[in-house]
C-alpha cells in the first residue's frame, strides 16, 4: 500500500451498477453490469483489471447475466453472489446464486426462493448466508 491513488484504464463499457468479485485478493473482477440504460445488453463474463497490461481482460464466466447481484464473503475465503435484475422494464429478477472460490472457480449454488435485486445479504454463521429484503418481480 502506497497511500496514493492512481487512475487506471476505463472499463470497456459503462458498468452500470457493477459489483466487485474479489475472493482472497485475486484483484477486482467486475460483474453484473449493463452496457447502457434499462434492458440494454449485459455480459455473462466479468472483467478483471491487469496492472501489467493496463487493460481489462475477460475473467469469470457465469451462466446468467443479472445486473447488480449482491456479493458477500464466505468463511471459506470464497464469495457468494445472489440475485440481480434480468430486466428493468418490467423488473424481472434472478433466483440464481453462485460461489466464486479463491482460485476463481465459479459454481452455481441453490436457487433463492424468490428472485431479488437490491437485497441485503450476509454470512450467518460459517455455513449459511442470509438474504433479505430488496425488490421482487414487478
Amino acid at each position: 500500500m502506497t497511500g496514493e491513488s492512481a487512475r487506471v484504464r476505463d472499463l470497456p463499457s459503462f458498468a452500470n451498477q457493477a459489483v466487485s468479485v474479489n475472493p482472497d485478493g485475486r484483484g477486482p473482477s467486475y460483474f453484473g453490469f449493463r452496457e447502457g440504460g434499462p434492458n440494454s445488453p449485459r455480459s455473462k463474463v466479468s472483467l478483471r483489471y491487469s496492472l501489467a497490461q493496463d487493460s481489462w481482460l475477460n475473467d469469470l464466466t457465469f451462466d446468467d447475466s443479472p445486473v447488480a447481484p449482491r456479493v458477500t464473503p464466505h468463511a471459506s475465503g470464497s464469495v457468494f453472489l445472489a440475485g440481480g435484475a434480468l430486466s428493468e422494464t418490467p423488473v424481472t429478477t434472478s433466483r440464481f446464486t453462485w460461489t466464486v472460490s479463491p482460485a476463481g472457480i465459479v459454481e452455481r449454488g441453490p436457487n433463492l426462493m424468490t428472485g431479488r435485486v437490491h437485497q441485503a445479504m450476509g454470512a450467518w454463521g460459517s455455513q449459511k448466508i442470509l438474504v433479505t429484503g430488496g425488490m421482487v418481480d414487478g
